[in-house]
């Protein structure tokens, strides 16, 4: 088993936050840093990740149908030294944020433009581990899922944010997003924060918090 090493772990401002009876699933850091911002435990496996429109199409669609623990990990194509683990065959968690490094033993966080890296040589051991601990926090809650869709288009989609927007579900959904939307859609499930141009995870969540949690919270 790959484990974060302790002097790691003791800062880990994680072992800080609250117990949540919520879950809240981002399509990219957005999730994290929301979870963050509200101090309370990571409760589900879509952190400091990337999810496909399709992916959280498909998420959105079938929740309550899907086999979490029907898993397979492979190789991303779109980004080098990185991992996806594929759920049910409908679902691919991209873990961006987490690299292979084949001269790096000991876990350790990388800092670039882009954000927080963390690697070692058996990272996917990591991120199997992470997922499978995640998973049975989100499955033994049996928690309804609130979504947080920002502005990102990743990989090759058949769907964009506007088909995510005009499928018919029960979850609430908040969409941060350049496009205009010029089509009817149901406002006690969905809430649209329209930006001028495509914003950072951080700084949106930063931006928009109160307006996402009083949303959620109605």
């Amino acid at each position: 088993m790959c484990d974060l090493p302790k002097k790691f772990v003791l800062n880990n401002s994680e072992n800080n936050f609250k117990e949540s009876k919520e879950l809240f699933i981002g399509n990219n850091c957005c999730g994290g840093n929301y979870y963050k911002l509200k101090n309370i435990k990571y409760n589900n496996p879509f952190i400091w990740m990337v999810l496909p429109y399709d992916s959280m199409y498909n998420l959105m669609l079938n929740f309550d149908k899907i086999n979490f623990n029907n898993i397979e990990m492979k190789k991303s194509t779109i980004r080098e030294n990185t991992f996806i683990i594929v759920i049910d065959n409908q679902v691919e968690i991209h873990y961006v944020h987490h690299e292979f490094r084949p001269d790096t033993k000991e876990l350790t966080v990388r800092i670039d433009g882009s954000g927080r890296h963390l690697g070692n040589n058996h990272i996917w051991e990591y991120i199997w581990n992470k997922y499978e601990e995640r998973i049975k926090d989100m499955l033994s809650t049996n928690m309804q899922p609130k979504f947080i869709i920002h502005d990102q288009d990743w990989g090759n989609n058949k769907h964009n944010i506007k088909d995510l927007i005009k499928l018919k579900c029960s979850y609430k959904r908040c969409f941060i997003t350049t496009e205009n939307i010029d089509f009817d859609y149901n406002k006690n499930l969905i809430k649209i924060i329209h930006v001028n141009k495509r914003t950072e995870p951080e700084p949106m969540i930063n931006t928009y918090f109160n307006e996402i949690n009083d949303f959620f919270i109605s």
